[in-house]
């Protein structure tokens, strides 16, 4: 993603409390200390720790409203806001978030409409996921070459949803390649078996198996 334009700090700041709007921003509250009362985590919890919880996740927006505003030292912090939304706040408090950043944000500016599509398909990547690793277990007791085939392609379209999600979160080179090459083993196995099945997959899939090869 694209940094924000750098302004002076006092320019950001000015930026941002020239923006910033109470009525938003209790919305945006709202939502997320409901969700944080309601959680599994924090249902049972004092309210001094559902406040603290509240606190830090409106620091996040806090910080991600200072990045489109120019803020030097908040840089990236948009994209953080999205990793820790995907896996904390439900939909309605994530439009809830965007309406209030998009106070921040110039005219015809596109950089929260990309952001919007980011947190979106993180949270598509995370009910995929949970839909894929449950076929994952469905299948991993099928034994004939058609089972493994089976089995191993729906491993690799899991690894691979998992490697898309880890792209938007930024993650190590290093770390998106180890999953990359799982994915990769994931899918050599599964022409293997397919290859095995009867001598028209052989013919058909023969040639992209030696795509893959190691």
């Amino acid at each position: 993603m694209p940094l924000s334009p750098l302004v002076s700090e006092t320019e950001a700041l000015e930026h941002y409390n020239r923006h910033f709007s109470a009525q938003t921003w209790k919305a945006a509250r709202g939502w997320v200390a409901q969700e944080v009362r309601q959680s599994e985590m924090f249902r049972n919890a004092s309210e001094a720790r559902c406040e603290d919880e509240i606190a830090r996740l409106m620091n996040l927006v806090t910080d991600a409203a200072l990045e489109l505003s120019g803020h030097g030292f908040h840089q990236g912090a948009c994209l953080i806001l999205i990793r820790v939304m995907d896996t904390t706040l439900s939909e309605p408090s994530r439009q809830a978030i965007f309406a209030h950043l998009e106070r921040f944000i110039p005219p015809g500016d596109p950089r929260l409409g990309d952001y919007r599509l980011l947190s979106a398909a993180l949270a598509a990547l995370s009910q995929a996921r949970r839909s894929l690793l449950r076929a994952v277990s469905l299948t991993s007791g099928l034994r004939d070459w058609r089972g493994n085939a089976i089995y191993f392609s729906i491993h690799a379209a899991f690894m691979e949803t998992s490697l898309a999600g880890r792209l938007i979160a930024e993650d190590s080179p290093d770390y998106l390649a180890t999953k990359q090459r799982i994915a990769l083993n994931d899918l050599r196995e599964s022409l293997y078996a397919l290859v095995r099945i009867n001598d028209e997959h052989k013919a058909h899939f023969t040639p992209l198996a030696d795509l893959v090869k190691e």
